[in-house]
């Protein structure tokens, strides 16, 4: 939650279907104080997260089938009503679910373009070992 004083940001909103909503923060501005915030996004897929974007940058996406994908979000156009289903930006493939969404800064990853896509929607790139987040212990070497 926050106090926007500035109506010039956008917000994406990421569903566990692989759907984007990319909204402008100006659709929220009112004129009165009102107590509820109804039809803040759409309830038609469960929300994984709300990025706040002060321009368009790069986000990744991991799903439940270890495949990641890196895209700018000047691809997901800007949808005026905030209760949009949004875009699918990764293709849409029985029990694929997102697991998490991001700023890919926040990922330590051997080759960035390896995941990345131009156009949307994409079916992303499986994760390889030396970008796995839980990394596999070894009773070799002694890193455990």
């Amino acid at each position: 939650m926050f106090i926007p004083g500035d109506y010039s940001f956008n917000l994406a909103f990421i569903y566990e279907n692989g759907k984007i909503a990319k909204v402008p923060l100006s659709s929220y501005s009112t004129k009165s104080n009102r107590r509820k915030l109804l039809n803040a996004y759409s309830e038609k897929s469960r929300l994984l997260t709300i990025l706040l974007l002060d321009n368009d940058r790069e986000i990744f996406l991991r799903s439940s089938d270890d495949r990641m994908l890196i895209f700018n979000t000047s691809l997901v156009p800007a949808k005026s009503t905030r209760n949009t289903e949004g875009v699918y930006v990764f293709t849409k493939k029985n029990g694929r679910k997102l697991l998490r969404a991001g700023f890919p800064d926040e990922l330590d990853l051997a080759d960035m373009n390896r995941y990345r896509a131009y156009k949307i929607p994409a079916s992303g790139a499986s994760i390889i070992t030396e970008d796995m987040e839980e990394k596999q212990m070894s009773l070799i070497d002694g890193s455990f």
